[in-house]
C-alpha cells in the first residue's frame, strides 16, 4: 500500500452484527456503506481496505461497514455470499434500503453483486446502489492464463480451495451468467485494462446495461487488478473518488433511520461506548480530493 493512499483519523469501532465488522462512523444523513475486501475468498484480511473506507467516510460522507467474511480453506462457497447477505438483513433492520449502497473490490465485488442477487430471489428490499471494483463475475477461467497480479497460482489456489467442486455455470457462482439483472439497483463497475477478470467486468457492465439497469462503467488504462490499492497514486485516488461520488449520490436520497454509531441504540456497539479496532498511524495524504 503506498504511503500516499493511507488516511489518518480515528480508529473504527466493533458492531454487534452477524459476521464480526468494524464501522467508520459517517454523517448523520450520510450513505450507509456495507464493504467486502478482496483476497480471492483466501484472504481474510479486511484492514486492507481501511483507506478506501476512510476515504469514503470523508468524502462521501458514509458510514462504512467493513466486513470480516469468512475465507477459505476453513470455509467454501456459498458460506461468504452468505454472511454477506446477513449483514445486508441485519443493516435493514436498522436503515431505510434506499441509504444503503453495498460494494466490494474483487472477490468482495463478487459478495456485493450476490448480496443483490439474493435480494431479488427473496423479493426483499434492494440495496439503493451496487459498487464492483474489478469484480470476480465469471470462474470459467482459464487457470494457466493468470497474469500480473492476478497469477496463475492464486486462481487455483481459489477455485481449488472456495470453489472445490463448484459449477462454473450457476448464475451464483458466475454472476455474469444471470439472465435475471433488470431488477439490479443503479451499478458502477470498475475495471482494469490489464486485469485478466477485466474482460469480464466489461461484460457484466454491458449485461446489466441491456437488462435496463443505469450503469455506469469505467475501464482504468493501462491498469492491472486492485488499482485501487497500489500505485500510480492518481489513478488510485481517481477510482476511489468515482466511488465517493457515486455513493454519495445514490445513497443519500432517504432521510429516515438513524446512523449506526456511537450514541445510536439500534447499533448495539460493543462494550461502553463501543471498541476501539486498529488504531491507524498513517499520515492524510495531501491530494484526497474525489474526481
Amino acid at each position: 500500500m503506498p504511503d500516499a493512499l493511507r488516511l489518518a483519523g480515528p480508529p473504527p469501532v466493533a458492531v454487534d452484527a452477524p459476521v464480526p465488522c468494524v464501522l467508520y462512523p459517517g454523517a448523520e444523513d450520510g450513505p450507509v456503506y456495507l464493504n467486502f475486501h478482496g483476497g480471492a475468498f483466501i484472504v481474510r484480511h479486511p484492514e486492507q481496505d481501511d483507506h478506501a473506507c476512510r476515504y469514503l467516510t470523508e468524502h462521501a460522507g458514509a458510514s462504512v461497514l467493513n466486513v470480516d467474511y469468512s475465507t477459505a480453506p476453513q470455509s467454501r462457497f456459498p458460506v461468504a455470499e452468505r454472511e454477506a447477505y446477513e449483514v445486508y438483513r441485519w443493516a435493514l433492520r436498522h436503515h431505510d434500503p434506499a441509504r444503503i449502497v453495498v460494494g466490494g473490490f474483487s472477490a468482495g465485488g463478487k459478495l456485493a453483486i450476490a448480496v443483490c442477487q439474493r435480494a431479488r430471489d427473496e423479493g426483499a428490499p434492494m440495496p439503493a446502489a451496487l459498487v464492483a471494483a474489478y469484480p470476480l463475475v465469471d470462474l470459467d477461467l482459464d487457470l494457466d492464463k493468470g497474469s500480473g497480479r492476478v497469477a496463475p497460482w492464486l486462481l487455483r489456489a481459489m477455485v481449488g480451495s472456495y470453489f472445490a467442486g463448484v459449477a462454473v455455470d450457476d448464475v451464483a457462482v458466475s454472476p455474469v451468467r444471470d439472465d435475471r439483472l433488470g431488477g439490479f439497483p443503479p451499478s458502477l463497475v470498475l475495471t482494469g485494462e490489464r486485469d485478466v477478470l477485466g474482460p469480464s467486468g466489461e461484460v457484466f457492465a454491458r449485461r446489466l446495461s441491456e437488462a435496463g439497469v443505469a450503469v455506469e462503467h469505467h475501464c482504468f488504462p493501462g491498469t492491472d487488478h486492485a488499482f485501487t490499492h497500489a500505485e500510480p497514486v492518481e489513478t488510485a485516488l481517481a477510482a476511489l473518488g468515482m466511488m465517493a461520488s457515486f455513493v454519495r449520490s445514490r445513497g443519500a436520497r432517504a432521510s429516515s433511520g438513524r446512523l449506526l454509531g456511537p450514541g445510536a441504540s439500534s447499533g448495539r456497539l460493543l462494550g461502553p461506548g463501543a471498541s476501539p479496532v486498529g488504531q491507524s498511524q498513517a499520515r492524510t495524504p495531501a491530494n484526497t480530493s474525489p474526481s
